[in-house]
């Protein structure tokens, strides 16, 4: 049986990405495939109008490349969204963020995606959504690309060892490029459960997942999303390329580009792509149904998305340990209750304490809060502050929990340690990090106060408290 998760990993998907979907849903792809173009219509938002066109001798993104994508998104967020767009990390760490096997065939295919990501352009027609507080959401045309430019660097390499051969120590430092930086700063992602997506098998089914991801935001809140067979497999890029007579690729100009034709592979072969990634997605709870009715090239797809074991966010969980619950019972009640009573719950504690209670049971109280929400109206602590200052008759005394001990010192380590191990599962930490902060936690030379005000919810200052900490030893 498998083991039931009970935290999540969040990684932040860009939406423009999810929705265009630029890379082709193909394991490999001809020589002679250097660009593509695509207009089609799978929701209500815009028509989708995206050229792709490879450089410098390359083919265009496939197969990997989608998770590639997504890792490269997910690490510009988790490392603080930095202004310039440049992020660092081992190969070992690309492929625990979208748990790819590491191997050496693994190695060698993330080398080959980043060159790939690093010289496409992509051109889009009145497809890109745009983010803005002064207009809201637009939807423009766009140049854009992945990856501006790279280095790799590799420390204590041996004698039979060859640089630029990508190893898990081997070490990247990307820009993403602008229009990417811009578009995730401004808010447009969407978040995806690490833990799910890294334990599909095949890039073609995380690549599936993404996409209706987003299209199961889109479609929001109906629970069924359709699409004509081909359409969908024109978007998925199940495509190859035509020749002409002689065996020479038939080229077509589209805006300022000149890529080779290309058609759509048969309804058969889209059917049986599908199967495999469909079986995958509905074994594991996120598709409930699959129905393709109609027949040819007028078929249609039904997806039924159903209702896959909801994972405990961090976030959530850091809420309730950072007010006094015991890990334990933080993640169950985050299960049992989810965001809206979690935070309504915080609310109400924080105001509470405020308003001068004492509180000797902060784990019950928060509990009792979540169990039985009627008891407890919304305090204006401000208000309070102002009729306790007032002249009454009877001194009015704040509300005692019954009491309790205050938490033991091996509880607050247990508390600590939860807190790191999420900061790492989050990869706030690197290197050695995650293993030092526990042991400094195992001795006492944490600040419990610190540490708990931090959380689970700013991975740059957790990274600036982990480098002082370590740095005084």
């Amino acid at each position: 049986m498998s083991k039931v998760r009970l935290v999540t990993q969040l990684g932040m998907d860009e939406r423009n990405i999810a929705r265009l979907n630029p890379v082709l849903g193909l394991n490999r792809v001809s020589d002679d495939l250097n660009g593509w173009t695509k207009s089609l219509a799978i929701d209500n938002l815009s028509t989708i109008s995206i050229t792709c066109t490879a450089g410098n001798g390359q083919v265009v993104p496939h197969g990997i490349d989608g998770d590639v994508m997504f890792a490269l998104t997910a690490l510009f967020v988790m490392q603080g969204k930095p202004e310039n767009g440049a992020i660092e990390f081992s190969i070992a760490d690309l492929c625990s963020v979208i748990g790819l096997t590491k191997n050496s065939v693994t190695y060698n295919r993330l080398q080959e995606s980043i060159f790939r990501l690093a010289y496409v352009k992509f051109e889009v027609f009145e497809s890109w959504v745009r983010n803005s507080k002064s207009t809201g959401k637009t939807v423009t045309s766009n140049v854009f690309g992945i990856i501006d430019n790279f280095k790799s660097v590799d420390f204590d390499l041996k004698n039979d060892e060859r640089p630029w051969i990508f190893r898990p120590t081997t070490l990247v430092r990307v820009s993403l490029n602008s229009e990417l930086v811009e578009s995730i700063r401004t808010g447009h992602v969407r978040s995806i459960d690490l833990d799910f997506y890294g334990g599909l098998e095949q890039p073609f089914s995380r690549l599936l997942y993404r996409i209706l991801e987003e299209q199961k935001l889109l479609h929001a809140p109906c629970a069924v999303f359709s699409v004509p067979l081909m359409t969908w497999g024109d978007h998925l890029g199940l495509r190859r390329v035509i020749k002409d007579e002689s065996g020479k690729v038939k080229l077509i100009k589209v805006g300022r580009s000149e890529v080779p034709e290309t058609q759509i592979v048969l309804p058969g072969k889209i059917r049986r792509a599908l199967e495999p990634a469909h079986a995958e997605l509905q074994r594991k709870g996120y598709l409930q149904k699959v129905e393709i009715v109609g027949i040819g090239q007028k078929q249609v797809i039904h997806y039924a998305f159903g209702n896959p074991i909801a994972p405990v966010d961090l976030e959530l969980v850091g809420l309730l340990t950072q007010r006094g619950m015991s890990p334990k019972v933080a993640e169950q009640q985050a299960r049992t209750y989810g965001p809206k009573a979690v935070n309504r719950a915080v609310e109400v504690f924080d105001a509470r304490k405020a308003a001068g209670y004492i509180v000797r049971n902060a784990g019950g109280l928060l509990t009792d809060i979540l169990v039985n929400p009627d008891k407890y109206l919304p305090v204006d602590a401000s208000l309070l502050a102002k009729v306790g200052s007032m002249q009454v008759s009877k001194p009015v005394k704040p509300i005692i929990e019954a009491e309790v001990a205050e938490p033991s010192i091996d509880d607050r380590r247990k508390t600590n340690a939860f807190v790191v191990d999420g900061w790492a599962k989050r990869k706030w930490l690197v290197g050695q990090q995650h293993q030092q902060l526990l042991d400094l936690v195992k001795h006492g030379r944490l600040d419990d106060a610190k540490l708990v005000s931090l959380g689970l919810s700013d991975a740059v200052a957790v990274q600036k408290f982990a480098m002082e900490v370590l740095a005084r030893g």
